[in-house]
């Protein structure tokens, strides 16, 4: 049971891996629809909103950084002891 279970989550993560177009992500009723909702539920990247995974991996890491530098560095526009 418990080998099972495993096969199927490691399954399902790998499916989510994969990038889709979209095409069929809000179609519930179809099993092919799985991967996209999978993918959009763990990575929220959802291809009709943003664009190339690229350009949304891209942002992502940008947002990413500039939290880091304010909130470690101190790299804050409106801070007063800058």
């Amino acid at each position: 049971m418990k080998r099972s279970l495993a096969l199927l989550l490691t399954g399902a993560l790998c499916a989510s891996c994969i990038a889709t177009d979209g095409s069929k992500m809000d179609d519930h009723w179809s099993i092919r629809s799985v991967p996209g909702r999978a993918q959009r539920t763990l990575t929220s990247y959802d291809p009709s909103r943003d664009g190339t995974v690229g350009d949304w991996a891209g942002a992502e890491f940008d947002a990413t950084v500039l939290t880091i530098e304010r909130h470690l560095f101190g790299y804050n526009p409106t801070n007063p002891l800058r």
